[in-house]
């Protein structure tokens, strides 16, 4: 089986769904019709507080994303939404971290989905 990024990012993702009501947010957004977005809302989410963008820099990042494809949220919802994810998400933003500096320094993706992997199961 090839290891590639994509299986690296789904691991993070899915160890980040057990960390607080993710049906939740899946629910959401279950009237656009599309099941990927809420995954996608995580992943900017995760990437964010990695980069270090305010929760407020977060909120308007999103709502302008969503704005774009017709939905909007009530007000205050997102920034409800987001609000101590920085806490209920710390390892998976470590382990982006991690897999940022390992891919930086061209680690086996092999290496790198192991690593990963451990640290989400710690």
């Amino acid at each position: 089986m090839k290891i590639t990024q994509d299986k690296i990012w789904k691991a993070i993702r899915n160890s980040a769904k057990k960390r607080f009501d993710y049906k939740s947010l899946e629910d959401s957004f279950r009237e656009t019709g599309n099941p990927q977005i809420a995954e996608n809302i995580l992943e900017m989410i995760i990437l964010g507080l990695e980069s270090g963008k305010t929760k407020d820099h977060l909120v308007s990042q999103i709502q302008t994303e969503m704005w774009l494809i017709g939905f909007g949220f009530v007000n205050g919802e997102l920034e409800k939404l987001i609000d101590h994810k920085d806490k209920e998400l710390e390892t998976e933003i470590l382990a982006v971290r991690l897999t940022l500096g390992m891919l930086q320094q061209e680690c086996d993706l092999g290496t790198i989905l192991n690593a990963v992997q451990k640290m989400l199961n710690w």
